[in-house]
């Protein structure tokens, strides 16, 4: 993202007091994932490509091809995966066949983005019954603190328990957080009154504070 962008190591952004600033960081170490998986019993092949038991480490990026930013991404995961041994294929899909694929969680690896509100919620994206939970990733405790934390109004109350659940998710590492996006506004330089949005809002949510020069 050419240093445009904070890496995410947590699913809140640093911008929510929600945010939990503790979890577990994972570092980028090419030379520690080899010895783990070489201690794993992923022995290199002809190809430089991991075997085990005659299978290949090898998953599949379904990717969107209307996002070409994320297809980037998701070329830079294969490479780096690639220098410890792990192959990584691609599907690449047209808008309206990713969006199928991606609800019928017939897949084994996708790169996706969310705005999440200004007060937070990740119950329906990670809930084992959650509306928007297409990865197939369960787990009651997580479940129960997020439950949890939507039944609780008071800041004081619900920050616990919204760290609880990022702690959960980070060690869990079922999906990683890759980086905050940054969203630009352009706009007149005459503009006055404009305050951006960090969240579904979007843009217009003060508009009646907007005004043009004198």
């Amino acid at each position: 993202m050419e240093g445009t962008v904070q890496i995410a190591n947590s699913a809140i952004s640093p911008t929510s007091p929600y945010h939990n600033p503790d979890v577990p960081v994972y570092a980028y170490d090419p030379a520690q994932a080899a010895q783990m998986l070489d201690e794993a019993g992923w022995a290199p092949g002809a190809d430089g490509i991991r075997e085990k038991d005659g299978e290949r480490l090898s998953f599949t990026i379904t990717n969107r091809n209307s996002r070409p930013e994320r297809t980037a991404i998701a070329q830079a995961i294969q490479a780096m995966l690639k220098e410890v041994g792990v192959e990584v294929k691609f599907e690449d899909l047209e808008n309206a066949a990713w969006l199928e694929k991606w609800l019928s969680t017939d897949w084994e690896a996708i790169v996706g983005g969310w705005i999440i509100p200004a007060d937070p919620s990740l119950t329906a994206l990670y809930a084992c019954e959650g509306s928007n939970n297409f990865t197939g990733f369960c787990n009651p405790e997580l479940d129960a603190a997020m439950m949890a934390s939507d039944e609780v109004f008071d800041f004081a109350d619900r920050k616990p328990l919204m760290d609880e659940v990022q702690l959960l998710m980070a060690e869990e590492g079922r999906e990683l957080p890759l980086y905050y996006n940054v969203l630009p506004y352009v706009m007149r330089e005459d503009m006055q009154g404009f305050k951006g949005s960090g969240t579904n809002l979007g843009s217009f949510w003060n508009v009646y504070e907007w005004s043009l020069g004198e």
